[in-house]
């Protein structure tokens, strides 16, 4: 009798006691807390609540960030920069920073990777109503946006630096060489990783990725010839298990081959980039900076008709990146088809107006036309967004004082 009575205070007691929250309970919860911290922001001026919280919105416009007195603000690196330091105590300042850094040079990968960054870590955005709400991960539309980032920033620069996120398994790990191999790399110890890395590979062949993490580390040890090694054999040995199994998933190797691409333009080897790109284009013909990138092989033999070309298949895949849409016109200037090279360069500038180098580009076809207030018109804007050491400011200031 005195077990049952135990046990029915046990069972009372539990009915009465705490229960776990629902989803209801915690979409309270959270709505509650967002209220707050609304309340508490909008204590602040307009101003303030830009610094501390990104927008919601990822393209803005936004008005740039206030520079130190000394910095150009026409520089990118300067508001790359800003952000670096800024990350941590005033996340929206940061993010603007970063923006801008993208406006004045289309082609910073860092400024896209470490905008990433930051919008992954920092989950409060400021809406356009000033209230301040978490961003949800799940929802489609945000990961995309902040994924977009990404993107741009490899479609530049495939060995953009950043880091690896690391599950913690990873950090925490036993003494494996393949976990310890990630770990030096994550604290910038690339001598370390290339030597665990290699003998992971040694033990377990099996885990061929670890030849993108050590191609990864090559690059930043100025070893590019032992970066393209890792990334052949890598892409090699998913060709061999994809022709040899039925049952492997399909693993598009584009930008292992555009990296190689990338690392034997740099060694003025045009021949055997072309290849590489060649081969990113087959993985995915609809890989516009691929494109791109190709036509600079054929410009290096002097092929501009090839080139032409290929920076014409990269604009019908995407007409609104600045950088390619001026590299496109600025090499139909040098062709002489004007007409075409004019519409090309409206349109990187349509894209972004704050990027300089079209606005010279245009300001030069005009000179030529005989069209002087139109050129005039062009080279004042070049010289309102360029950088103080830009050097075409001496050409651009001597053509506008005759």
């Amino acid at each position: 009798m005195r077990r049952l009575v135990v046990f029915a205070g046990a069972v009372a007691a539990a009915a009465c006691g705490p229960s776990f929250p629902t989803a209801h309970d915690i979409d309270l919860m959270r709505a509650t807390r967002e209220s707050l911290v609304t309340v508490r922001a909008r204590e602040h001026d307009a101003a303030w609540r830009a610094r501390i919280f990104p927008a919601a919105g990822l393209h803005g416009p936004f008005g740039r960030p206030t520079l130190p007195d000394t910095a150009d603000p026409n520089d990118a690196l300067a508001y790359y920069v800003l952000g670096r330091q800024t990350m941590d105590s005033a996340a929206g300042l940061a993010d603007r920073a970063f923006y801008w850094a993208t406006r004045l040079d289309p082609a910073m990968a860092d400024a896209y990777i470490a905008r990433w960054t930051l919008r992954r870590s920092e989950v409060w955005r400021e809406w356009p109503d000033s209230t301040i709400h978490v961003v949800n991960w799940r929802d489609i539309a945000v990961r995309a946006a902040n994924d977009s980032l990404v993107l741009a920033a490899v479609r530049h620069n495939p060995f953009v630096d950043q880091q690896l996120n690391l599950p913690k398994f990873v950090l925490t790990g036993d003494r494996d060489p393949s976990f310890a191999g990630m770990r030096a790399f994550e604290r910038r110890d690339f001598k370390e990783s290339v030597v665990l890395l290699r003998a992971a590979l040694r033990q377990h062949p099996e885990r061929m990725l670890l030849h993108l993490t050590r191609a990864m580390a090559w690059v930043r040890l100025a070893e590019n010839d032992s970066a393209i090694a890792d990334l052949t054999a890598l892409t090699n040995r998913i060709e061999k298990l994809q022709k040899d199994s039925t049952i492997v998933p399909y693993i598009s190797k584009e930008m292992m081959f555009y990296g190689i691409g990338m690392l034997q333009a740099d060694a003025h080897r045009p021949v055997a980039a072309r290849a590489a790109y060649q081969r990113a284009l087959v993985e995915n013909l609809g890989f516009y900076m691929a494109h791109a990138r190709l036509a600079a092989t054929w410009l290096a033999e002097h092929d501009t008709a090839s080139a032409l070309g290929e920076l014409e298949s990269a604009v019908l895949i995407r007409a609104d990146d600045p950088f390619v849409d001026h590299y496109y016109g600025f090499l139909l200037l040098l062709a002489g088809r004007y007409a075409e090279a004019a519409t090309q360069l409206r349109a990187a500038i349509a894209a972004d107006s704050d990027y300089a180098a079209p606005h010279v580009a245009l300001a030069h076809l005009l000179d030529v036309q005989g069209d002087t207030a139109g050129a005039r018109a062009e080279y004042e804007r070049f010289l309102a967004h360029a950088t103080r050491t830009a050097p075409e400011r001496t050409r651009v200031l001597s053509r506008l004082r005759r």
